[in-house]
């Protein structure tokens, strides 16, 4: 009898250690054991359009706190410091080999709609070769889309004014504009 009851407490033991372990792997990959579900661009930064950062311990963790949180629409994990940073936006690529991104598939606009990025808070300055008066930065976005010199523009809600840009200008933080820029 005493012989059961060890062997019982042995494998009650052993599941409950493997049930622990199962856990561990699926915190690592976001913590529900399925793998995240959103692009995974290693070697590619998407900077600006953060509204939030945390540590993580690998890429999948972050794409998959992107993924479960319905604001987030694009991320950037650095494995330099473990940072996950969910972004409001889909900001343009940019070479880095410490970064890996991703990008929710249902932030890609439809066909109709523009198809640069739109970084709220984010100016372009300079490059500029034609401007506009538009309503909203959408129609800016649009009309640079539509233009096949336009590679990037900067819409001000300030002025309304949209600017057409033949460059790609370094992101700068403005909280008046919106900007963006075609997928390189």
């Amino acid at each position: 009898m005493r012989s059961l009851v060890s062997s019982v407490s042995i494998a009650a033991l052993l599941v409950g250690l493997l049930a622990l372990t199962a856990a561990g792997q699926a915190a690592k990959r976001g913590g529900n054991g399925k793998s995240c579900s959103l692009t995974l661009e290693k070697g590619t930064d998407r900077f600006g359009g953060d509204y939030e950062n945390m540590e993580t311990a690998s890429a999948e963790a972050c794409c998959k706190s992107c993924e479960d949180d319905d604001k987030c629409l694009s991320y950037a994990w650095s494995a330099q410091n473990k940072t996950c940073y969910l972004k409001s936006a889909v900001p343009s690529r940019s070479s880095n080999s410490n970064i890996t991104s991703g990008v929710k598939t249902s932030a890609v606009p439809p066909p109709g709609r523009c198809s640069l990025t739109l970084e709220k808070g984010t100016d372009r300055f300079g490059g500029d070769y034609t401007n506009l008066e538009t309503k909203t930065a959408e129609a800016c976005c649009t009309s640079c889309d539509g233009d096949r010199r336009c590679l990037s523009y900067a819409w001000n809600a300030d002025t309304r004014r949209c600017y057409l840009k033949s460059s790609v200008p370094p992101v700068s933080t403005n909280r008046d504009v919106t900007s963006g820029a075609r997928s390189q």
